[in-house]
């Protein structure tokens, strides 16, 4: 009979080369958010073709913040089940915080 190690979930540590490569480009995602979102003259609302730029720059929004997500999750690849959530919680919290600025 051989002893087998019980495999224990992986804990939050220093994230490895391939991570931290993400987590460098997440940061410089969010920065690209926050400079997009600081620009006048996107916010603004309009009648006619004004309104649909504003409704398309609205619908931007998913797909920013879809890849976003995404860039978050692979920055918690060393957590198993709770890098959802992370990632989930942090990605929400940075929508909150970028609409008042």
């Amino acid at each position: 009979m051989t002893l087998r190690s019980v495999s224990s979930p992986r804990k939050l540590s220093f994230p490895r080369k391939r991570e931290s490569k993400y987590l460098l480009l997440t940061i410089v995602y969010m920065a690209a958010i926050c400079l997009f979102s600081l620009l006048p003259g996107i916010h603004k609302h309009g009648h006619g073709s004004k309104m649909a730029i504003q409704v398309f720059w609205n619908f931007l929004h998913i797909p920013a913040y879809g890849i976003l997500a995404y860039l978050i999750l692979r920055c918690f690849s060393g957590v198993r089940l709770k890098r959802y959530v992370f990632s989930l919680i942090i990605a929400v919290l940075f929508g909150v915080f970028n609409e008042f600025l």
